[in-house]
């Protein structure tokens, strides 16, 4: 989901643990998303609605490539499958 417009039921926020605050900057929506489906929830995309943002480029922020990628494996590695043994 983008975070420009979200629209949660707060028992459904709330049972998903809220935004993860250590994820700031990229994937949080992501995770959350993730972290609701896992719950039970479900999701609609109303694909009708636009959000404009302006053109930028992300690297504008000094520590994109960082928190991009250490966010990413972070969200890869908390939703992984459990491993059998």
């Amino acid at each position: 989901m983008t975070e420009g417009v979200v629209l949660i039921r707060r028992a459904a926020f709330d049972a998903a643990g809220r935004w993860e605050s250590q994820l700031f900057l990229y994937h949080e929506g992501f995770d959350l998303a993730w972290r609701l489906y896992e719950a039970g929830w479900c999701g609609w995309y109303a694909a009708s609605i636009r959000m404009h943002h302006p053109l930028t480029t992300p690297a504008r922020h000094a520590l994109y490539q960082r928190l991009a990628a250490r966010n990413r494996i972070w969200i890869a590695h908390r939703h992984r499958p459990a491993l059998s043994t």
